[in-house]
């Protein structure tokens, strides 16, 4: 009995170590992403043209802004900076809520708080691109 608590607690220690070490090289994700059968339609605005909002509710743009999602791993603990042009994407669901995030360059605003990205720009450039089709350098 004794040799199998010892056991036990090593393997508890070495995945508690591994995740550790995951969270702190690989970032976390946001929970509750929304997945694109959930969702009827998406919104997306730039912070530095308001006027220029889309929508859409094709199928392809919805599964890609829900896989875009994996672009915005955060650090846990660290400090948000404040960032200048934002685009956000509201999510608008089949139940009827509407999901809303937020990213610029450095922060990543979702569910009501903000988180510095692992990867900054990461996700600003890549929505700025696919979605308004500009190359954002």
């Amino acid at each position: 009995m004794k040799k199998a608590l010892r056991f036990l607690s090593i393997v508890l220690v070495v995945v508690i170590i591994s995740i550790t070490v995951h969270v702190f090289t690989d970032g976390m994700l946001l929970p509750n992403a929304p997945s694109a059968e959930q969702v009827e339609r998406i919104v997306l605005s730039r912070s530095d043209s308001p006027e220029d909002q889309k929508e859409r509710a094709e199928a392809k743009f919805i599964d890609l802004a829900c896989s875009l999602f994996g672009y915005l791993r955060f650090v846990p603990f660290a400090a948000p900076k404040e960032d200048g042009d934002t685009i956000t994407i509201s999510f608008y669901r089949k139940d009827g809520t509407v999901q809303t995030v937020t990213a610029g360059e450095h922060t990543v605003i979702w569910q009501g708080k903000s988180h510095a990205l692992k990867q900054p720009g990461q996700f600003y450039k890549l929505c700025s691109t696919i979605f308004f089709a500009e190359v954002v350098e």
